[in-house]
């Protein structure tokens, strides 16, 4: 939810033009920094998933026939 508040922040000071180019800047970089940690947290989940997940194993490996 933060970084669509930041890039909307943003979008809002590049075209209002309500701040200058430092600001928009380090607007920009908050977002961008925002956008990484929330990516790394999605991949960290995700490799914490698959870990944990049970393999698939096909019926037929089972010795099960349908």
């Amino acid at each position: 939810m933060l970084v669509l508040a930041l890039h909307t922040a943003y979008l809002v000071a590049l075209f209002s033009r309500a701040v200058g180019p430092e600001q928009q800047m380090w607007i920009a970089l908050a977002a961008y920094f925002t956008y990484v940690v929330n990516a790394t947290q999605f991949v960290l989940k995700l490799r914490a998933a698959r870990k944990q997940e049970t393999p698939w194993v096909p019926d037929s490996a089972l010795g099960q026939s349908s």
